[in-house]
């Protein structure tokens, strides 16, 4: 997921929670391999899931990056009238227009993180010696 590792079992407790909160029954997840690209298990879980189900990611970093990808899985969601939640965002993913914004979001914190002073750069004062 970009440049986070969480393990998996977190992840399950963080749609576990997420699951209760949204008051909707919860189902172990199925895992994606990770191979670069590669979306076989939510492209099978899309396919497989029940009308109007709710669909648990820990976070839109782990959807493909490939316009065509997503507008696949956007014609997907709609087809069955599928969403997507994002429990690290707390969105929810139901046309292109909802992951535009979060992709904005996204490059605009990267941007924020690029310039912004490192915890150890302020732990040890050393960020005004910078200004």
């Amino acid at each position: 997921m970009g440049d986070i590792f969480l393990p998996v079992p977190a992840q399950n407790s963080v749609l576990r929670e997420a699951a209760n909160r949204l008051e909707v029954k919860y189902i172990l997840p199925r895992v994606e391999h990770f191979y670069k690209d590669s979306f076989i298990e939510l492209n099978t879980l899309l396919r497989k899931a029940d009308e109007k189900s709710i669909i648990g990611m820990y976070s839109f970093l782990m959807l493909p990056l490939d316009i065509k990808k997503l507008r696949m899985i956007n014609d997907l969601l709609y087809k069955k009238n599928l969403r997507i939640y994002f429990a690290l965002e707390n969105r929810f993913f139901e046309d292109m227009n909802d992951i535009k914004n979060l992709y904005k979001s996204h490059l605009l914190r990267k941007i924020q993180l690029k310039n912004s002073p490192l915890y150890s750069e302020i732990r040890d004062n050393k960020y005004r010696e910078k200004i």
